[in-house]
C-alpha cells in the first residue's frame, strides 16, 4: 500500500502560526524541538537500519529454505523420473513474487527445467544452488534466483510507514498536549490508547473508530493504516508459511530434518497421525525419544542402515515397527539423505517417515491369501489357468498335470500354447473376448493340443480379470471331458453301427421275450420289429437242431454270460438258414444279469463259399490238382506215418523243360492247355494213394508213399520219363514235351518236408544240367556252386510272382540345406531260402538270362507308384532315378514302356529320372535315338557312374542330358587323393560349362560334402544323408513340409 507523502512546508507554517498564537504553541515547540524530534529522528535511522538487516537477513533465509525444500522435494521426483511432481512443486514455489527463476538439472547437467518469473529482475538477484542426491547418488541440482526488489520496496514502504506512523505518534502526542492544554484531548487518547493495546495484543482486524478531526483525526487515521499495514505484514508470513506448509504436505508422510544422534531441527505435523507424538514434542527432543519409540526387534536394523548411511554419506531407505504414544505397533518406512552441517564436523539428515502399515498388512493379507488360494487351486481337480497381456501367469498343478507340462514350465508362455493352431487361437479370442467384454456366458467345449501333441476335450469357461477388458488378463478354468467324449463317441458309433450294421441284433429279457431289434433283424429274418417285440426268441427257431443243443447254450450263458455259435433259425417265409450267433449277458451296476444281447449274421452262403474257397486254397485253379499247400500237409502227415512204421517215401519234383518257349510263340492259353493235359496224364502213372500237386508254371510235385527205396521211385520215375516221348495235341498244335525230375527219398535226404522238397528240387535242377529230359536222385554232391547258380536262377524267376522283389531308396539332397531333392530307386531280392540276396550277385544273373527286362518293368512301375503313394501320404519328392541296364536299352521299345508307365501311373513325365551309365550310352548304336525319345516325352536322363568310362565330349554335347552323376569311387578318397580330387572338379566343370546339374554320389561325411559344395556341386547322396530304406521310412523320416530330414539321433557316416 502507498503512503502519502508528508508535506513539511505546510506542517512548518502551521507550527509558526501554533507558536505565535499560543503559549502553549511555545511550550508545545520546545517539546517538540527539544524531546520530539531528536527522537523522531534518532528512533527513524535506528528503525530503519534494523528493518533493513533484518530484511536482508529474512530474504537470505527464504532463499535458503526454498532451495533446501527444492533440493528435499525433487529427490524422489527425479530419481522416478516424473518431471510432471518436480514441476508442481516447482510452480507452488514459483508463486512467491520474489522468486524469479527456479532451474533444474539433471545428473549429467542436463536442464530438466528451467521457471523464470513473467518480469524481469530489477533489483539486486539473489541465488542459491543445491545439489539433489538420492541414496548416495547425485541426481542433479536446484537454481534458486530471488530479486530484492520487492524487499527494497517493502523496506521503504516500512520507513516510510515507520516514519508515518512516529509522525502520528507526535502529533498524537502533540494533539494530547494541546487537549490537556485545552481540555480537549482526553476522549480521543483514550480511544487511541484502547487502540493502541489492542493492536499490543496482535488485534490487527478491530478497525480504529475516532469520530475527530484535526490532527487526532489523521493521527487515528494513520494509525489504522498502520494497522492495515501490519495485518498485511502479517498475512504476508502467514502465506509464507503456508506455502511451506504446502509443500510439505505434498510429501507423503511426516518431513523431518534432523542432527546426527542430536536435535531433532524440524519435523511436519504428519508425525502426529504416524506415531502420535505432536511434532513440537518431537522438536523439543532428540533423536533419542524416536529410536525408544522403535520396535527393540527392529532399533538394530535401523541403527545399522543409518550407520552405514551416515558412514558412505549417501542416501538410506529402512522399513521398521515402531510402538506409538497409543501402544500400538506401526509399520514405518524412512527415507533419508544425510548432508554435512556448514563449517561444522557434524551431520543432518533430511528425510521422509511414510507410515506403510496398509501396505504391509495388504501384503501379509495378500501373502496369506496367495498360500490359500494356492493349495486349493493345486488340489482342485479343475485346470485353472490366468492369463495377462494374451500370456500365462499362472496355472495350478491340475493344468500341468492335465496338458503334461513340467512344473512351472507354463509360466510365460503365449496362450496360444493351448490351442489347436495359431489360426484356432485367433479364432477363439475374437469369439470369446466379445463374450467376456459384454459378459456373456463362455462355457463351451473344445480341444486343446498337449505338450506331447496330443489332443485332449475340455470343458472351459473364463472371466475376465477387468471386467469390460479381457485383453487385460482372464482366468480360465478348464474340466478334463475327454472321457465323456470318449463315451459319447461310443455311444453314438454304437448307434451308428446298430442302426446300420449288417448283422441282426435283438436284446432278450431274463425270460428269453425280445426286447428290441434292430433294421438289420428284420433285413435277414423279414419279421419286423413290431412283429418280433414282446414275443419268445425262440420264435424264429428252426427245427434242425436239436433241444439239447438250446439247453447247452443256456448253460453256457448262465455260466459265463457269453455264447458263440452256429444255429438253423427261420424266415418269416419259412425258409431256414444258418446263422452265426454271439449272446453276451448284460449286467447292472450290482452285477445281476439283466438282458441278453444277441448279435447274429446269415452265413449260409459265407459257408458255401468257404468251401469253394477251401477248395480253391489246396488245389490248383487251372489243373485241380492239390497246391503247395495241400501238399505240404500231405507230406508232414506222410512223413509222420513213414516215421511211425518205418517205411520210406520219395518226392519227386517236376520241371517241364522250355515250357516257356510254348508260352511265347503259341500265347498262355495253350501253354495252360498243355499243362491241363500234362497233369491228367501225369495223375494215370500214379497210384491211387500217391499225390500229385502242381506248384506253380511249370513246376510239378509228386509224392510216393510206402515206396521201396530208389527202385520203386526210379520205376516210377521211368513210367513219367516215357509218357514225354509222346506228342501232346493242343488246339491242333502237336506238341513235344520234355522233364526234368528230381528225386528225394525219406528218410535218407531228409526228415522234414523242407529238406525233402529244397533237395529234391536240387536234383531236378542236376538233371537240367545233365542236357534235361531225365532224372536224378539226390546227393549230397549237387550242392555244388553250378547247382547253386541254376538254383538261384530258379528262384529269381519266381521272385516277382512270389513278391521277393522290392525297392529300397536313397535320398538325393542339396548339400547346403540337406533338403530332398529325390530319390534313388535301387531293387533288393530277399529269398525265405537264400535270404537276402546282394544286387551284385542277381543283377549280373538277370541279365544273362533276360530277366532283366521283367524285372526292369516291374521296378518302373513300383517307382511310379510308390511317388504317388508318396504325394498322398504328404511327402513332396521332386524327382525318381530308376536305372536302366544295358539289356533294356539293347532290347529297344523303352520309349513305350515308359510312356505306357507314365500314363498308367498318372506321374508326371518330369518327375521321372532314367540313369544309365556311360558305357551304355557309348556302346549302343541307337543310343542317341533312344534318348531322344525318351526326351519327347518329358523324361530326364542322367548319366550314371561318369567318370569310369570313355565317353566322347563331342557325343555327350548331343545328348539331352540333364544330369551328370560323379562316381563314387572318385568321392571316396577326394580328400586324400590328388587325382580323385581333380577328377571331380574336373566333372564338376564341366557339368557347369554344359549346363547341366552334377551329383555326386557316395559322399559319406561332413569334409567330402564341404569339398563338393567349396567346389560347386550343390547336390549328392550317400550314407552322411541317408541309406537305402524302404519307402515307410524314408516318409517317416523326410515326411515334414519342408523336406527336410526328421533327425533321431547322432548320424554316422557309413551306416
Amino acid at each position: 500500500m502507498r503512503m502519502p507523502r508528508i508535506d513539511l512546508r505546510g506542517f512548518t507554517s502551521r507550527l509558526s502560526r501554533l507558536y505565535v498564537k499560543s503559549v502553549y504553541a511555545a511550550m508545545l515547540m520546545v517539546v517538540v524541538g527539544g524531546l520530539v524530534v531528536p527522537a523522531l529522528v534518532a528512533s527513524y535511522f535506528l528503525l530503519v537500519v534494523q528493518e533493513r538487516q533484518n530484511t536482508v537477513t529474512e530474504l537470505n533465509e527464504t532463499l535458503q529454505r526454498n532451495a533446501e525444500i527444492l533440493a528435499l522435494g525433487l529427490q524422489e521426483s527425479l530419481w522416478n523420473m516424473n518431471t510432471d511432481a518436480a514441476r508442481s512443486l516447482v510452480d507452488s514455489v514459483m508463486r512467491d513474487p520474489s522468486v524469479v527463476r527456479i532451474q533444474v538439472r539433471g545428473q549429467l547437467d542436463t536442464g530438466l527445467i528451467d521457471a523464470r518469473a513473467p518480469e524481469r529482475a530489477r533489483g539486486q538477484v539473489l541465488r542459491a544452488e543445491r545439489p539433489i542426491a538420492m541414496r548416495g547418488e547425485h541426481i542433479g541440482a536446484v537454481l534458486i534466483e530471488m530479486d530484492d526488489l520487492r524487499s527494497e520496496q517493502e523496506l521503504r514502504r516500512k520507513q516510510r510507514n515507520y516514519a508515518m506512523v512516529l509522525a502520528v505518534q507526535v502529533t498524537v502526542s502533540l494533539l494530547l498536549i494541546l487537549a490537556f492544554l485545552r481540555r480537549r484531548l482526553h476522549a480521543p487518547l483514550r480511544t487511541l490508547a484502547g487502540f493502541s493495546d489492542r493492536l499490543s495484543r496482535g488485534d490487527f482486524d478491530t478497525p480504529l473508530v475516532l469520530d475527530v478531526s484535526g490532527e487526532l483525526g489523521r493521527l487515528g487515521t494513520q494509525m489504522e493504516r498502520m494497522r492495515v499495514a501490519i495485518r498485511t505484514l502479517f498475512a504476508d508470513v502467514a502465506r509464507r508459511e503456508e506455502q511451506f506448509r504446502s509443500i510439505v504436505t505434498q510429501v507423503p508422510g511426516a518431513v523431518f530434518r534432523a542432527r546426527a544422534r542430536g536435535a531433532i531441527d524440524f519435523v511436519s505435523d504428519a508425525i502426529e497421525s504416524i506415531a502420535g507424538v505432536p511434532a513440537a514434542a518431537l522438536m523439543r527432543a532428540d533423536t533419542d525419544l524416536w529410536s525408544e519409540m522403535i520396535h527393540p526387534d527392529d532399533r538394530a536394523l535401523r541403527r545399522q542402515v543409518t550407520r552405514d548411511a551416515l558412514t558412505h554419506q549417501r542416501a538410506y531407505e529402512v522399513e521398521y515397527r515402531i510402538v506409538d504414544a497409543a501402544g500400538v505397533g506401526r509399520w514405518v518406512l524412512e527415507s533419508g539423505q544425510p548432508q554435512r552441517v556448514p563449517g561444522e564436523d557434524g551431520f543432518w539428515v533430511d528425510g521422509i517417515i511414510s507410515d506403510i502399515g496398509e501396505r504391509k498388512h495388504n501384503e501379509m493379507r495378500i501373502q496369506a491369501l496367495l498360500a490359500e488360494q494356492g493349495a486349493i487351486l493345486d488340489n482342485a481337480v479343475f485346470g485353472v489357468v490366468i492369463t495377462r497381456n494374451r500370456h500365462v501367469v499362472s496355472v495350478n498343478r491340475r493344468t500341468e498335470q492335465l496338458f503334461g507340462y513340467p512344473a512351472g514350465s507354463l509360466v510365460g508362455r503365449p496362450s496360444s500354447v493351448f490351442f489347436l493352431s495359431d489360426d484356432d487361437y485367433a479364432a477363439s479370442e475374437s469369439e470369446f473376448f466379445q463374450r467376456l467384454a459384454r459378459g456373456d456366458e463362455t462355457s463351451h467345449e473344445r480341444q486343446f493340443r498337449c505338450s506331447d501333441g496330443s489332443l485332449r476335450w475340455c470343458m472351459v469357461s473364463g472371466s475376465s480379470i477387468n471386467p469390460g477388458h479381457p485383453e487385460q488378463g482372464n482366468v480360465w478354468v478348464f474340466a478334463d471331458i475327454s472321457e465323456r467324449k470318449e463315451h459319447e463317441e461310443k455311444l453314438r458309433l454304437s448307434s451308428t453301427v446298430l442302426e446300420h450294421i449288417a448283422d441282426g441284433v435283438m436284446v432278450v429279457d431274463m425270460v428269453g421275450m425280445i426286447v428290441t431289434v434292430n433294421p438289420a433283424f428284420t433285413h435277414i429274418t423279414g419279421f419286423e420289429a413290431a412283429a418280433v417285440v414282446g414275443k419268445p426268441w425262440s420264435a424264429t427257431r428252426s427245427g434242425r437242431d436239436d433241444q439239447e443243443s438250446y439247453w447247452a447254450m443256456w448253460r453256457q450263458l448262465s455260466e459265463t454270460g457269453f455264447w458263440r455259435g452256429e444255429l438253423w433259425s427261420t424266415r418269416k417265409d419259412g425258409a431256414t438258414y444258418l446263422e452265426w450267433l454271439t449272446v453276451s449277458a448284460v449286467r447292472n451296476d450290482a452285477g445281476t444279469v439283466t438282458h441278453y444281447v444277441g448279435v447274429f449274421s446269415d452265413i449260409t452262403r459265407l459257408k458255401e463259399s468257404q468251401e469253394k474257397l477251401d477248395y480253391l486254397a489246396h488245389h490248383d485253379p487251372l489243373t485241380s490238382l492239390p497246391n503247395r499247400l495241400l501238399f505240404n500237409d500231405r507230406l508232414l502227415h506222410a512223413i509222420g506215418r513213414a516215421a511211425r512204421v518205418e517205411q520210406q517215401l520219395a518226392v519227386m519234383f517236376i520241371d517241364l523243360d522250355r515250357f516257356k518257349n510254348v508260352n511265347d510263340t503259341l500265347g498262355h492259353h495253350v501253354g495252360d492247355e498243355l499243362l491241363k493235359q500234362v497233369a491228367a496224364a501225369l495223375g494215370q502213372r500214379l497210384r491211387e494213394g500217391d499225390t500229385l500237386a502242381r506248384l506253380g508254371g511249370d513246376e510239378f510235385i509228386v509224392l510216393l508213399e510206402n515206396v521201396d527205396g530208389s527202385y520203386g521211385a526210379g520205376q516210377v520215375a521211368s513210367k513219367m520219363m516215357a509218357l514225354f516221348e509222346q506228342p501232346f495235341t493242343v488246339a491242333g498244335h502237336e506238341l513235344f514235351v520234355t522233364g526234368s525230375i528230381g528225386i528225394s527219398l525219406y528218410p535218407g535226404d531228409g526228415m522234414d518236408a523242407n529238406h525233402l522238397v529244397k533237395n529234391a528240387d536240387v536234383a531236378m535242377y542236376q538233371a537240367k544240367s545233365r542236357g534235361r529230359n531225365g532224372y536224378q536222385f539226390y546227393s549230397p554232391e549237387m550242392d555244388g556252386e553250378g547247382i547253386e547258380r541254376l538254383r538261384m536262377e530258379a528262384l529269381l524267376r519266381r521272385a516277382i510272382e512270389r513278391n521277393e522283389i522290392f525297392l529300397h531308396y536313397q535320398p538325393q539332397v542339396e548339400i547346403a540345406s540337406r533338403r530332398l531333392i529325390g530319390v534313388e530307386a535301387l531293387v533288393r531280392w530277399h529269398n525265405p531260402e537264400l535270404g537276402l540276396v546282394s544286387p551284385v550277385r542277381f543283377i549280373p544273373m538277370a541279365e544273362d538270362t533276360g530277366f532283366i527286362n521283367q524285372i526292369g518293368e516291374w521296378v518302373l512301375f513300383e517307382a511310379c507308384r510308390q511317388m504317388l503313394r508318396w504325394d498322398a501320404a504328404g511327402l513332396q519328392v521332386p524327382k525318381m532315378a530308376v536305372n536302366l541296364s544295358v539289356r533294356q536299352v539293347e532290347r529297344g521299345a523303352m520309349t513305350p514302356l515308359v510312356a505306357q508307365v507314365l500314363e498308367e501311373t498318372g506321374l508326371a513325365p518330369r518327375r521321372l529320372q532314367l540313369e544309365v551309365t556311360e558305357s551304355v550310352i557309348m556302346n549302343t548304336g541307337d543310343a542317341l535315338a533312344f534318348v531322344h525319345e525318351l526326351h519327347a516325352i518329358g523324361v530326364g536322363l542322367a548319366i550314371d557312374d561318369f567318370g569310369t568310362g570313355y565317353s566322347s565330349l563331342a557325343y555327350l554335347k548331343q545328348l539331352p542330358v540333364d544330369v551328370l552323376k560323379i562316381d563314387r569311387s572318385f568321392i571316396k578318397d577326394i580328400a586324400l587323393d590328388s587325382n580323385d580330387e581333380a577328377i571331380a572338379i574336373a566333372i564338376i566343370q564341366l557339368g557347369k560349362s554344359m549346363n547341366l546339374s552334377v551329383i555326386a554320389e557316395g559322399v559319406e561325411n561332413e569334409q567330402q560334402a564341404a569339398f563338393l559344395l567349396r567346389h560347386g556341386c550343390t547336390r549328392a547322396q550317400g550314407y552322411l544323408y541317408g541309406r537305402p530304406v524302404a519307402p515307410q521310412l524314408l516318409l517317416e523320416e523326410w515326411g515334414n513340409k519342408n523336406n527336410e530330414r526328421h533327425e533321431h539321433g547322432p548320424r554316422v557316416a557309413g551306416t
